[in-house]
């Protein structure tokens, strides 16, 4: 994988390497989760009907990913009617 291609996480997971925010958030979305509560919820497993939460998607994207795309959680969550601008697919 190319340098260009991760995200490291400078906080909370130091050192870990992660998908692409456009590849992550287009994970994320895909789960159909409402808020950042549920979003919570699913990382830590409550959420039994998801399957788990992959390794190169962080818990917390907004501090993984704040200068490399994060807009906002319901931007991250694909959330209709958010004022923040449509993601590319």
């Amino acid at each position: 994988m190319l340098a260009e291609e991760v995200t490291k996480d400078p906080s909370r997971n130091y050192g870990r390497q992660f998908r692409p925010f456009e590849k992550a958030r287009q994970f994320a979305r895909g789960l159909g989760l409402k808020n950042k509560t549920e979003w919570g919820q699913y990382c830590y497993g409550e959420l039994h009907e998801k399957t788990a939460l992959p390794e190169d998607i962080p818990k917390y994207p907004s501090e993984s990913y704040r200068d490399s795309g994060w807009v906002s959680w319901d931007n991250w969550l694909g959330r209709v009617g958010s004022l923040d601008p449509p993601a590319s697919q």
